[in-house]
């Protein structure tokens, strides 16, 4: 029986490919995943193992004695330890590293960086040995700036050109006096670095007389562990000295792991394109099944037992598994190279670096693409082994499923799929319950595919006169209702050739209607709950602050009327991770729109906190309780003085409101994040405007933005996102337009001698091409029917995910509809391969096939 299987395989070469596509490219996704982040992650391990090389120690914070994430003063360190640690025996040099974020100031304010973006550092020039290295001009004094190599070039920056920035205050020149380079090349691309002397970064990071770390070399002899213990001995509580390797491993793993979302979200699409695979495989291998039932039928007759029979389909699975996996290994490798450069075209830099293909990856992809196959064909395989000996003496057909237990497993999984994601949204579960309806909600609308096939396609002959008008030939009305029969008397092969479409139609689907959701919703809201004429923001790095003096000098415009900045981050309450904001309780009017207001925010001075009430009845919190919230320091009790709804229908993050001069004791280190503004009378929005970008353009790139201007951002972000879940999606969708391919060859091969029949009796090459083309159209068009119902409850159910209650589910019909229409478009190209093998069939041998 093993020699049967494998020479099954060898003597059916094409069919045994077209099984291993369907996983191959599930297998791709998977090891692209891994391959993508590997190489991401291994280029900055690279970068910091090559600094660490020449260095021998490090004095950092002691991760264990920071008490909280938000405690962003406890993490710097007395710059006043450098000399206490020079004067250690066997230490030779320390080198005090202190880090700021900054804003590139550009001559054409457009081409000022604005949000998102690679971050622009601000380093302390230490002199330091390591991978960084002085290649052309001198070290910086006051006033002066060093830059990477890298950036020099990208800006056309040479020596002795001014250099425009800012960090948390007005906007600062300096003359750029040096360049330096990575050994190897920059691995953080698109970052920008810059250097200065020490004293500059402290002041321009008001960190005066702070560090973040101190590197050091030892004196050659030196005893390592002696010297570390010696320097150990002299350091602060909370503070601790390691060896180099160890500070850059610990730096290299916290970066990757910061990093690890990318993965996820990678991952997510590739289970997608392993699932639709999975669909592809089974309904490929019930279809080879049924064409080879004469011929299990035969082994049985010779004496093979039921186990053989089973052990022959599963080792035929496993062998295309094989195939699958040593063709998706390297075309993973080549899908991460593309979304490599997808990125790079995008303006995404991405770290330089080798392609990492560890083996971690190689057995993953392995296990993914034998197990998917293996298990695609499990349940075809039990049904083969079920074949009577007898049946090799006549013809057999497939077992059908009773029309009203299909109906029956349709509507268990549909209803459990609805009921699991509607009580994990209403119950506020983890949202990976809610994933698991939606899991249950595709299984359902493939069992439906089956179920509807037979009646879909009993009446689809007047739909697809209508559907395919735009592509009717005279004389084409015989082929396509011989199509229509073809899918109709095959319909769970037809259901679920369309269901493996519809998974990725309906994720599709789904997607386009939460973030078209996502767009209304906000602009609702926008609309509803923006008092302001516009809004400050800062315009650059990962910690979004406005520059110090900006909320002076725009409240001082003839133009505006008045300003209100807040200030606000993640802070613990009760326990628990909540954005906290800092108002002004007589500017809040400016600020948001309140609905209803229980208390008053005039009572909200000192230790006191405002609570929306979507958080307050979560909780039960009541006026006149106290709530824990910890920033730094100590956790400070505070009274509920008032407890109040937003204005629009949908809730903020930002449920805890307090004082900003109380929001200072917390945390005197949290500057402002943002500033509405509100125009004197008479004064139009373009004008004021314009009169607070002049008044801006010595503050380091902060920018207004007008209501319009923000949903204008929000449109723009919101279609980047679209398109790039699209194109990961489109992997999906070409697994399942595979899948049409395979299934309509394979059904060429099972109909040989009928299209050999009908073409003895007159049928023309044309008339057999088309008959298979619209078959095509037929099964595409059903799927996409499905996966368009199954994304509107996918797209409904994402959405409540995202806002909770009160949001605008907003369907993009126009696209959505437009989808359908190119999924029968697809499905006529995915037949044109088995529509020219059926057409160029030789008619004798098709007749005397079998």
């Amino acid at each position: 029986m093993l020699k049967a299987s494998l020479r099954g395989i060898w003597d059916h070469k094409v069919r045994t490919l077209l099984l291993a596509v369907a996983v191959v490219a599930g297998v791709s996704f998977v090891s692209a995943s891994f391959v993508f982040t590997d190489t991401i992650g291994d280029a900055f391990s690279g970068a910091f193992a090559d600094a660490a090389e020449s260095l021998d120690a490090a004095v950092t914070i002691d991760p264990d004695t920071i008490e909280d994430d938000f405690a962003f003063g406890q993490q710097r360190i007395d710059a006043s330890l450098e000399q206490e640690i020079a004067a250690v025996e066997g230490v030779d040099g320390v080198f005090a590293n202190l880090t700021a974020f900054v804003q590139i100031i550009e001559e054409d304010a457009a081409a000022t960086a604005g949000f998102g973006g690679p971050p622009n550092f601000l380093f302390a020039w230490t002199g330091a040995p390591g991978s960084f290295q002085l290649v052309a001009g001198r070290a910086p004094e006051a006033g002066e700036l060093l830059v990477d190599a890298d950036t020099a070039a990208d800006k056309g920056w040479s020596i002795g050109d001014t250099v425009v920035f800012s960090a948390l205050g007005p906007n600062e020149t300096a003359t750029l006096v040096g360049i330096g380079d990575f050994e190897g090349g920059n691995p953080f691309g698109g970052a920008v670095f810059l250097f200065a002397p020490l004293e500059e970064v402290q002041r321009l990071a008001d960190a005066e007389g702070q560090a973040d770390t101190f590197d050091i070399t030892f004196v050659d002899g030196a005893d390592a562990e002696d010297t570390l213990a010696a320097i150990a001995a002299i350091l602060p509580e909370g503070v601790r000295a390691i060896d180099a390797q160890t500070a850059a491993a610990e730096a290299a793993e916290e970066l990757e792991q910061g990093l690890s979302f990318i993965t996820i979200f990678l991952l997510i699409f590739a289970a997608v394109a392993v699932s639709v695979g999975i669909f592809v495989v089974y309904n490929a291998f019930r279809t080879v099944i049924g064409q080879r039932t004469r011929e299990l039928a035969l082994f049985r007759l010779l004496g093979a037992t039921r186990r053989q029979v089973l052990t022959s389909v599963l080792v035929e699975a496993a062998v295309i598994g094989m195939v699958a996996t040593v063709l998706g290994i390297p075309g993973g490798v080549v899908l991460a190279l593309v979304l490599r450069l997808a990125l790079s075209i995008f303006g995404g830099d991405l770290p330089a670096g080798n392609i990492t293909l560890a083996p971690r990856t190689v057995l993953i992809a392995a296990a993914v693409g034998i197990f998917t196959t293996v298990l695609s064909a499990l349940i075809p395989a039990i049904r083969a082994s079920r074949v009577l000996p007898m049946a090799a003496l006549s013809d057999v057909h497939a077992r059908r499923i009773p029309t009203v237990r299909r109906w029956v497993i349709t509507g268990v999984l549909l209803s459990a799929g609805l009921g699991v994601s509607y009580w994990a949204l209403a119950a506020d579960q983890a949202l990976w319950i809610v994933g698991v309806g939606a899991l249950l909600i595709m299984a359902g609308t493939y069992a439906l595919g089956a179920a509807v096939s037979n009646i879909a396609m009993h009446g689809a002959g007047r739909a697809i006169d209508v559907i395919g008008k735009p592509f009717r030939r005279s004389g084409t009305t015989i082929t396509r209702q011989m199509a229509i029969e073809n899918a109709r008397r095959a319909p769970r092969r037809t259901g679920a050739t369309a269901g493996a479409l519809m998974i990725g139609v309906s994720l599709v689907t789904a997607v386009a209607i939460i973030v078209f959701s996502i767009q209304t919703t906000t602009q609702k809201a926008l609309e509803q709950a923006f008092p302001a004429d516009a809004v400050v923001f800062p315009g650059f790095g990962p910690i979004q602050a406005l520059p110090e003096g900006v909320e002076d000098a725009v409240r001082e415009l003839p133009e505006v009327e008045t300003a209100a900045a807040i200030k606000s981050a993640p802070a613990r309450v009760n326990g628990q991770t909540d954005f906290l904001v800092g108002v002004n309780p007589e500017e809040t009017d400016l600020i948001v729109v309140f609905d209803r207001i229980e208390g008053s925010f005039d009572d909200l001075v000192g230790a006191t906190v405002a609570v929306q009430r979507s958080e307050a009845e979560r909780v039960d919190l009541a006026l006149g309780d106290d709530v824990e919230i910890f920033v730094t320091g100590d956790p400070v009790d505070h009274e509920i003085v008032a407890i109040f709804d937003l204005g629009s229908d949908v809730s903020d993050q930002a449920s805890f409101y307090i004082n900003k001069e109380q929001y200072a004791t917390l945390d005197p280190t949290l500057p402002d994040i943002q500033m509405s503004v509100a125009f004197a009378d008479g004064v139009g929005i373009d004008e004021g405007k314009a009169a607070v970008e002049t008044a801006l353009e010595d503050f380091g790139g902060a920018q207004i933005f007008t209501q319009e201007d923000l949903l204008g951002q929000i449109e723009a972000a919101l279609l980047g996102v679209l398109v790039l879940i699209f194109g990961l999606l489109a992997m999906s969708i070409l697994i399942a337009l595979i899948g049409v391919v395979l299934i309509l060859s394979l059904s060429v091969f099972e109909r040989t001698r009928e299209i050999g029949l009908v073409r003895a009796i007159g049928m023309i090459r044309s008339q057999v091409r088309s008959m298979v083309r619209w078959e095509a159209f037929l099964v595409a068009v059903l799927g996409a029917v499905l996966g368009m119902l199954a994304g509107l409850a996918l797209g409904w159910f994402g959405s409540w995910a995202v806002f909770g209650e009160g949001f605008s589910y907003d369907v993009p019909w126009l696209p959505v509809i437009g989808g359908i229409f190119g999924a029968g478009i697809a499905g006529l190209i995915a037949a044109w391969w088995p529509a020219y093998r059926a057409a160029n069939l030789n008619i004798l041998e098709a007749i005397a096939y079998e």
